[in-house]
């Protein structure tokens, strides 16, 4: 057998497709660090943006969260505002809706947080509660005659009608002895949709007392005057416990409570409160 010519052409297309094979390599390593880069800081850009989150309210419960001129109104949404501009990494906005409504969406996790609840033990399975965000004084609304010589919270108030408005909770709004009372019968509790419902409905005699906050407006039911306290009670910010859609809400809700807290220590909510009385 004779010896192996020498093949240059042969030599060429070797030296040619390891070249290639290594620039196909270059390529390829540079393209995989590329994408793995931008997937990486995009990562950390939706880590970095502002998170935008709607919060639901009442939209007739003046006057502290109530709607005028398609705006969101109140002493709650006064206080909010505050609270948020202490939280950059949120950019949050109100939908205010009714109270049934916003409950409603708590309970099926169709909404991340709702104001302003007060704290009701059967609510627990489904809402977490903030922070207390402010005292409300619950009272008996009615005709000077009917409250005259009622002192007496609930004891006095058995056998008439009450109108409370729509999704209130009983317990919450005049405690355990009011909220047995009226599943037992000896309280008969009407309810409809906003203050100035039940207020004219109070007017006409059609319901005998009418329970609700203090601050609530009166001034067009000259007939009706506030009597006893039936109970006092806090309003929160409500959570959704269904937090799939808001992987941020522990974030948000640790935040909020201790923006709440310090607010409270220094004397800003109140001073909030009042200058919107004052208004």
């Amino acid at each position: 057998m004779g010896p192996t010519l020498y093949d240059p052409g042969r030599e060429i297309s070797t030296l040619l497709g390891k070249i290639m094979e290594i620039r196909f390599k270059k390529i390829f390593y540079v393209s995989f660090i590329f994408v793995i880069s931008i997937l990486f800081w995009g990562e950390q850009c939706l880590l970095w943006a502002t998170q935008t989150v709607t919060i639901y309210g009442d939209d007739d419960y003046p006057p502290y969260s109530y709607i005028e001129d398609n705006k969101p109104k109140g002493i709650y949404v006064a206080v909010l505002k505050q609270v948020f501009t202490k939280m950059p990494d949120y950019n949050v906005s109100f939908r205010m809706v009714s109270w049934k409504l916003g409950l409603a969406c708590i309970k099926r996790g169709e909404c991340m947080a709702l104001f302003p609840p007060y704290f009701a033990e059967n609510r627990l399975p489904w809402m977490l509660y903030s922070e207390p965000v402010l005292s409300e004084q619950i009272l008996v609304f009615g005709k000077l005659e009917k409250l005259k010589g009622k002192t007496k919270w609930p004891q006095d108030f058995l056998g008439y009608h009450i109108g409370l408005n729509s999704g209130f909770n009983y317990t919450a709004l005049g405690g355990n002895a009011f909220a047995d009372a009226c599943r037992t019968g000896k309280i008969i509790v009407q309810e409809a949709e906003n203050n100035d419902l039940n207020l004219k409905k109070l007017e006409k005699g059609r319901i005998d007392f009418y329970l609700n906050d203090r601050l609530i407006d009166i001034s067009n039911y000259p007939s009706i005057v506030r009597g006893i306290v039936a109970n006092t009670n806090f309003g929160h910010l409500g959570f959704t416990r269904k937090d799939a859609k808001f992987k941020f809400l522990s974030d948000f809700r640790k935040q909020f409570n201790s923006i709440i807290k310090e607010m409270k220590t220094s004397n800003q909510i109140e001073k909030i409160v009042q200058s919107y009385i004052k208004q």
